[in-house]
């Protein structure tokens, strides 16, 4: 039996569901498609792409479940917030956000809370203000991970 095919000039029915599928009379199957992926119709007839995501790193680890939650701040800023095991990454703009390494750790230096340093090849974040507080103490700095 031959395959008859039928072009769609307007899905302005959008996707229709399976038990529209023997209803050929009706405007909305004609207008309409069975499933559209990673399209939207529009009122006025025309399909137009979906915005989606783009493949921007691989996960810290894939051994683990991962989450993805996308955040809006105002109209031009949006980023993506990668929730894993014991930790959150934030990527934006095709880029993973990133923290510049601080300056080397220096006992006279006031620091003040949220400030990075580093010593021996690790970079440690502020907990608390104030001068000569050592690095191993946890409850004034905390270790950054490497990634």
């Amino acid at each position: 039996m031959p395959t008859t095919r039928t072009f769609s000039q307007a899905f302005a029915g959008g996707e229709i569901s399976p038990e529209m599928f023997g209803r050929i009379s009706d405007t909305k199957y004609q207008t309409g498609a069975a499933k559209m992926r990673n399209f939207i119709a529009k009122p006025q007839g025309p399909a137009e792409n979906r915005a989606g995501l783009k493949f921007v790193k691989e996960v810290k680890d894939s051994t683990k479940a991962t989450r993805l939650l996308s955040f809006t701040f105002n109209t031009t800023q949006t980023m993506v917030i990668e929730m894993g095991d014991q930790y959150f990454r934030f990527h934006t703009q095709g880029l993973t956000l990133q923290y510049t390494a601080g300056a080397a750790w220096n006992s006279s230096t006031n620091y003040s809370i949220g400030a990075i340093a580093s010593s021996g090849g690790n970079n440690y974040y502020s907990r608390t203000g104030g001068t000569n507080k050592a690095l191993s103490n946890a409850t004034h700095w905390y270790l950054l991970p490497a990634d």
